[in-house]
């Protein structure tokens, strides 16, 4: 099984770069545009930070799950859209005979420009719950 790679997955993957953006850019703003914090909004400051650090941790957690509980199969990329930055990938497989259809919102990238209707792909199946099922292409490398 191919090792999760998190630098891929923080590339491709829209919720986790949020996340990621949030916890880096809230310090970066307040940094040059507060001259002193008082004592309430830093308390809201670092309930943001650690709610955004708790997603993104979350997020991770939940894609290297796949790896963990995952089989690698072949699927079929049914749908590729875009619009600005971000986009969504639709692809479907099949499963002891039942054909599954899923979809996986990604970010613009060269790596996500290139799925094309009709493309073979790498699907990751969790073993027990068909029906959750990521582009492992995505995801390692």
């Amino acid at each position: 099984m191919p090792k999760l790679n998190p630098f891929r997955t923080l590339k491709h993957d829209y919720a986790l770069l949020f996340s990621f953006l949030v916890v880096i850019l809230i310090p970066i703003f307040l940094f040059f545009t507060t001259q002193e914090l008082n004592p309430t909004g830093l308390k809201v400051f670092l309930s943001i930070e650690a709610l955004f650090v708790a997603l993104g941790i979350c997020r991770l957690l939940v894609i290297s799950s796949y790896f963990r509980q995952g089989t690698i199969i072949k699927g079929k990329v049914i749908k590729v859209w875009f619009f600005r930055d971000r986009g969504r990938v639709i692809f479907q497989y099949a499963v002891d005979g039942l054909i599954y259809q899923r979809s996986m919102a990604v970010m613009k990238t060269q790596e996500t420009r290139s799925f094309t209707v009709g493309q073979q792909a790498r699907i990751l199946v969790k073993t027990n719950h068909p029906k959750k099922a990521i582009l492992i292409d995505l995801f390692v490398g």
